[in-house]
């Protein structure tokens, strides 16, 4: 059975993010390095968007970050860290950084690694194939000063603002990085549609329409005080509901 790896690495360091790419799918087949970020924030925000089955996560000297990688990346895949050698005796890495590889990451490192990972990816899905992702489940969203995990269950309404996406649920308005048009293409479309070029509802959650000054068409959903403009071009979407 080939079963398709999909990684990312995140790493400020360039050579390094190279090497991993080109070195990674020669010693997997089926394997491919679906992204790279150069900090620890963008590195989940691309964990949330690729959902791979492994990250590289490549440590400062100090191994700051390294709680909230392994946590941020907790459940959802695999992280192998990047370590310095002096660093693997740190007794609190030693409870984090599980698994790891050592810079500078030699061709027989790697390769001793994968192999160790392969079984244990497959004892954990037997009959996966890693194909093509699911839809997106959680969305990683910045509420006040906090960045939280949000159940894509409990989102009802997207409204684009600039390249980012302002989250309405029924605790309130959440900020996305990603952009509105990146979240259409992963989320469910038989739940989530647009009513307008910026904004997609929960069609399931509709609680009434009304029209507002020069007949404009305004949609209200249940939990959300917030009334949503509906463009000529969607209306017909509301005959469907």
């Amino acid at each position: 059975m080939t079963v398709h790896l999909h990684a990312i690495v995140i790493s400020g360091d360039n050579a390094l993010c190279r090497l991993l790419t080109e070195l990674l799918p020669r010693l997997w087949p089926g394997a491919e390095v679906c992204g790279t970020a150069a900090t620890t924030t963008a590195g989940l925000e691309l964990a949330d968007r690729c959902r791979p089955q492994l990250a590289f996560c490549d440590l400062s000297r100090t191994g700051r970050y390294a709680r909230q990688l392994r946590d941020g990346l907790s459940g959802r895949c695999l992280p192998v860290f990047l370590l310095e050698r002096s660093m693997v005796a740190t007794a609190q890495l030693q409870r984090i950084t599980v698994d790891y590889l050592l810079k500078p990451v030699s061709h027989e490192q790697l390769q001793r690694k994968l192999e160790d990972l392969r079984h244990r990816l497959q004892v954990r899905h037997p009959a996966a194939d890693y194909g093509p992702p699911s839809r997106l489940q959680r969305l990683r969203v910045l509420q006040g000063n906090v960045i939280r995990m949000l159940d894509v269950d409990t989102i009802l309404a997207l409204t684009a603002e600039g390249n980012h996406t302002l989250v309405h649920t029924v605790e309130g308005t959440m900020h996305s990085n990603w952009s509105l048009r990146e979240l259409t293409a992963e989320l469910d479309d038989e739940r989530f549609r647009p009513v307008h070029r910026h904004c997609l509802i929960r069609v399931d959650r509709v609680a009434r329409v009304v029209r507002g000054e020069r007949e404009q068409l305004l949609v209200q959903l249940h939990g959300c005080d917030r009334l949503f403009p509906v463009s000529r071009a969607h209306t017909a979407l509301l005959r469907e509901i």
